[in-house]
């Protein structure tokens, strides 16, 4: 049995709403020779260090001016959405043990 430290989250794209307590994290999680596209809400406070830790790992130092902005339902509500393939970015990963323990992962 695999633990937890031993998965990889390749991260494909960053979504967040203004005024949102969520984000949303798409990727592949990779655990030794299985993988599975896996969607993971996390608190939006973790968007920092997300965001610093992939810049240390990338090299991009303006990864924050890179979310494209999105009008919403209302005029004051805006999605914030970076698709790292888009952007460029092909190394974006993360062993899942440096997420939060509070994840909630979907997966079909």
């Amino acid at each position: 049995m695999m633990r937890r430290n031993d998965k990889m989250l390749n991260i494909t794209e960053i979504n967040f709403e203004t005024g949102s307590e969520d984000m949303l994290l798409r990727g592949t999680i990779t655990d030794n020779h299985l993988s599975y596209q896996s969607e993971i809400y996390l608190s939006v406070t973790f968007l920092n260090r997300l965001i610093s830790d992939l810049q240390k790992q990338t090299g991009m130092e303006d990864l924050a001016g890179r979310f494209e902005t999105e009008p919403m339902y209302d005029e004051d509500t805006y999605l914030y959405r970076l698709n790292l393939k888009s952007a460029g970015i092909s190394n974006a990963q993360l062993p899942v043990s440096a997420l939060p323990d509070t994840i909630r992962q979907i997966r079909a």
